[in-house]
């Protein structure tokens, strides 16, 4: 879901750009295959922190004119990896944030998990509610939560890991990590959220695959990112 906050913080730490690999870019967007262990904006209380934000910030800037700026439209989790997209002038940043849901054909992660998802196939569907002390997200099967929809497709497993394919219907925080963990599989590496191993070294998600209609011309942008391959190795 797009973001709708102004007053957040961005980190001004030095980031590697070694880190920046744009994906697409064009006068009004640009979107980033974001490495993982990288925050979307800054920690509250640790401006410090290196984040995509002021990454992709220092890029428009040197590639472009020295006022030139980002604007914030939709966020990923600092363990997660992939397709990441910021907006290049507010009309664009508030017609992707208005429209969201209308303007985002195809949203969809990657994720190893532990164990072996039953079915095969599916769709998850839960409010969601988040516990105000621990900032940890579940599912309740009562009013006031917010509404979210995964479907995933496990692509393929072994004895002890599976491949899943999820789409979003719903951006929720958390959401994906959330429906895993309840189902009985969460991701590895996601100890937050359930996790016993962490044989990738981090989180098992990655955002591969996000088209979109041109927030100003209406063009369809279809843009894939390959599935990490120490994904693919660990369930061989």
């Amino acid at each position: 879901m797009a973001n709708n906050r102004e007053d957040v913080k961005i980190g001004r730490a030095d980031v590697d750009k070694s880190l920046l690999h744009v994906v697409y870019e064009d006068d009004d967007v640009v979107v980033i295959n974001k490495p993982e262990g990288l925050c979307t904006i800054a920690v509250p209380g640790h401006p410090e922190v290196p984040t995509a934000y002021h990454m992709v910030d220092q890029y428009v800037k040197e590639h472009g004119r020295k006022k030139s700026r980002i604007w914030i439209v939709h966020r990923l989790d600092r363990d997660t990896s992939g397709l990441l997209m910021f907006a290049k002038n507010a009309h664009c940043q508030m017609i992707l944030r208005h429209n969201w849901d209308e303007i985002v054909e195809d949203r969809r992660y990657i994720a190893v998990t532990e164990g072996v998802l039953e079915p095969q196939q599916g769709q998850y569907a839960s409010n969601l509610f988040e516990n105000p002390v621990t900032k940890r997200v579940y599912s309740a099967n009562r009013p006031g939560g917010k509404w979210a929809v995964t479907n995933f497709y496990v692509v393929r497993s072994n004895a002890h890991y599976s491949l899943v394919e999820l789409e979003l219907e719903t951006g929720r925080k958390n959401q994906i990590r959330v429906h895993l963990s309840e189902h009985g599989c969460p991701i590895v590496g996601d100890s937050k959220y359930g996790a016993k191993y962490n044989p990738l070294g981090r989180m098992g998600l990655h955002a591969f695959c996000l088209t979109f209609h041109h927030p100003r011309t209406g063009e369809l942008i279809d843009l894939q990112t390959p599935v990490p391959e120490n994904f693919l190795r660990l369930v061989q």
